[in-house]
């Protein structure tokens, strides 16, 4: 007997269009995740299924990148990123003395004296060895270029060799900065006193060839492996603390002072216990490449290394707790960390020590958890905060960049994720988003200013800022979420309107009007932050602060995504009229997307106040809330990823590359005899730069630098079955 079939035309027939193929990504958990699958595979049979080890996973020798569609960009971008560190590293100094103010040798330089024919030992080889590394990569990715614009030839071939060309270029710099750290080297990089540190050139180096490895197919658990066994291994080469001042010294490395024990109390001990985690991390990772040579695709006792590192990265912290924040015996020796008149000396925690404790943290993470680190979202996150942990360490040398990343592009970085949950996730069109970020900010200035003397906890504040924050997005929304479209973004536009100018009038005498209401620095155990850049230290740790924020900001975001509450949002923001059909409350769940969105605008406010000292209704105009919103629709409305890569663009643009170009030109003129490049003034000239961006994104990249899944599909499927707005009916 023949089974039924559905008429022509009926909706089992016809293809579904773009709306319908989004909303069923979406409600079925794809859309919630930019790498997951949309077409779960089939379940394997019984017999297919293989006896598993808890615990265990294999760990590829090497993977092939995409050759097309998503995984392609990726591997683009991570490859242009390599070779911009690659290149940056070659060419700036990579060893200088704490008096030079960053003037040193460069690699360029070392090999310009070697084929000079001065050559410096082993040191002179090794610097040849990493120019072909890295001359093999850029000839490589021209070749890709060119095979990409001419539309023949395959791209990224060679992989395996380039992965092996990029860990040959990592070794050699590690090598190198072996043999600078010993004492007597033959002057490599020019004449050098005891007190030379390796510079940001290094960092730069070693994380453009480790970036390059990824790029080209190295798998994630040997990534994160290698990379954090090497910073563990420069850094315990490296002083642990940075003295200046007339008359200072260097402090000796942690490896020196581990030979020749200051105190013999605890913070000895602890230092021991580093250097057994170094020396785990090492031997470990070789153990592993003789394994996986030998054909075993689990890391070698996995979890007791992964138990020793992690007890190694504690015992590091510890170390710097008991010396920095409690001033306890320092197995360094006499540390000054008071300045005076009469001993003008000041001691911090160099760049090595942070760098060692990441270190060894990223080791435990790759042999503890391999499985996890399999997955292209997790690699890439853990690599991101990586990198961005090591931020401060690659530009040492150049304080106002590091001040940059922590009062631009983080702070826009949380804008953008919180105007996501609003814009993104809800589908609200909110133009008043700079109110929140004046609440967040205001609050801390008043209970942590001198006008009322409350003084309170600046980490209690951020929590406090965030509540107001959430508090009168709730008081602004419930009243106006009934509305809709055009109609709630001119209500959130005036309401960004009114909270500048009752800062400006100071209203209840508590916002300072025009000229504004300071606030404390922020502090921990006991040391003050201080202003934003007031010393090189401080910057650091208010840029680590924030990373920890965002970090903790992007979790709960992809929890609440996941959500019923996520899946609400989703619901209401394409089709309000069915989502209240299915029994979602409509003004109830955008009142909670409007509130969360504004608390984590109040997170930013707070520590920008505390950066800068004195918050000013200036800060808050309607050109903030029109740029963050401008960082969601470039990055990808509703992409978490996205808009964290839309908002660092537009903070590095706007805030570095305009402000800084005047000099550059007038550089550039003053070399190639161009004087009139010194007469631009091309801050004039920034929303003009800022709207061709935009223009650009949106017509090569409709749906933004990093698409969500669902919009992604609405694209795929728009010219198959129409616009989005026709199958709306709002055409």
């Amino acid at each position: 007997m023949p089974e039924p079939t559905a008429p022509k035309g009926s909706s089992e027939d016809r293809a579904p269009g773009p709306r319908e193929a989004a909303m069923d990504a979406t409600l079925n958990g794809a859309a919630l995740d930019e790498e997951t699958i949309l077409v779960a595979p089939s379940a394997p049979e019984p017999d297919d299924i293989e006896e598993e080890v808890p615990g265990e996973a294999e760990i590829p020798l090497a993977a092939t990148p995409a050759g097309s569609g998503e995984g392609a960009s990726l591997t683009w971008m991570l490859a242009s990123v390599a070779l911009v560190l690659l290149i940056a590293g070659w060419l700036l100094p990579w060893y200088v003395e704490p008096t030079a103010n960053g003037i040193g040798y460069s690699a360029q330089d070392a090999l310009t004296q070697t084929l000079s024919l001065n050559i410096q030992g082993a040191g002179s080889l090794l610097v040849v060895i990493i120019g072909l590394c890295l001359v093999g990569l850029l000839v490589g990715f021209l070749n890709d270029l060119s095979a990409r614009f001419a539309g023949r030839g395959t791209l990224f071939r060679h992989s395996r060799a380039r992965v092996a060309v990029a860990l040959a270029g990592a070794s050699c710099t590690l090598l190198v900065t072996g043999l600078m750290s010993i004492s007597g080297a033959p002057p490599l990089f020019g004449p050098l006193d005891i007190n030379a540190l390796a510079d940001g050139a290094v960092w730069m180096t070693l994380t453009g060839f480790i970036v390059a490895a990824f790029a080209y197919g190295l798998p994630g658990p040997w990534l994160i492996g290698i990379a954090g066994t090497v910073l563990a291994l420069v850094s315990w080469s490296q002083p642990w603390y940075v003295s200046t001042g007339l008359g200072a010294k260097l402090p000796p490395s942690a490896s020196q002072q581990l030979l020749n024990p200051a105190s013999g109390g605890a913070g000895d001990v602890l230092l021991l216990m580093v250097a057994l985690g170094v020396v785990a991390a090492v031997a470990g990772l070789a153990a592993d490449a003789v394994a996986s040579l030998r054909g075993r695709a689990t890391p070698v006792l996995g979890r007791a290394r992964s138990i020793v590192l992690f007890v190694a990265a504690a015992a590091g912290l510890l170390v710097l707790i008991l010396v920095s924040g409690l001033h306890s015996s320092s197995p360094f020796g006499p540390l000054h960390f008071e300045s005076s008149t009469r001993d003008p000396i000041n001691t911090y925690a160099g760049d090595p020590a942070w760098m060692e404790v990441l270190g060894l943290v990223l080791a435990g993470v790759a042999v503890g958890f391999p499985r996890l680190l399999s997955r292209r979202t997790v690699i890439l996150t853990v690599l991101a905060f990586a990198i961005g942990g090591a931020f401060p360490a690659i530009f040492n040398q150049a304080d106002d960049f590091v001040a940059w990343g922590a009062r631009f592009a983080v702070i826009y970085v949380l804008l953008a994720l919180g105007l996501n949950v609003v814009v993104g996730f809800a589908g609200l069109l909110d133009l008043g988003y700079a109110a929140f970020f004046a609440i967040g900010a205001y609050t801390t200035a008043i209970l942590s200013g001198p006008r009322y003397g409350l003084q309170l906890p600046f980490f209690l504040l951020i929590f406090i800022g965030a509540a107001m924050a959430f508090t009168f997005g709730a008081i602004l929304g419930a009243p106006t979420l009934r509305l809709r479209g055009d109609y709630l973004a001119i209500v959130t536009l005036g309401f960004g309107e009114i909270v500048p100018n009752l800062a400006t009038n100071n209203i209840f005498n508590a916002t300072g009007g025009p000229n504004g209401d300071g606030a404390n620095p922020a502090s921990l155990l006991g040391n003050n932050f201080g202003p934003l850049g007031a010393l090189p230290q401080n910057t650091k740790f208010y840029f680590w602060a924030l990373l920890a924020l965002v970090a903790l900001v992007i979790w709960l975001m992809r929890n609440v995504e996941r959500s019923r509450l996520g899946r609400a949002w989703v619901a209401i923001r394409e089709d309000e009229v069915a989502a209240a059909a299915t029994g979602i409350n409509t003004v109830s769940t955008k009142l909670l997307a409007f509130s969360i969105g504004a608390s984590v605008s109040g997170f930013a406010g707070a520590f920008f106040g505390a950066m800068l000292g004195t918050v000013t209704p200036d800060n808050f105009q309607f050109a903030v809330s029109v740029t963050a919103l401008a960082t969601v629709v470039l990055g990808g409305i509703g992409s978490i990823s996205g808009v964290i890569v839309g908002a660092l663009l537009i903070a590095f643009v706007i805030n570095w590359v305009l402000p800084n170009l005047g000099g550059w030109t007038a550089t550039a003129g003053h070399t190639i005899g161009a004087s009139q490049l010194s007469n631009v003034d091309y801050s004039q000239y920034t929303y003009i730069i800022f709207g061709l961006i935009l223009i650009t994104v949106m017509v090569l990249r409709p749906g933004g630098l990093l698409p969500s899944r669902a919009r992604r599909v609405e694209l795929r499927t728009t010219d198959e079955s129409g616009s989005l707005a026709d199958i709306r009916g709002e055409g």
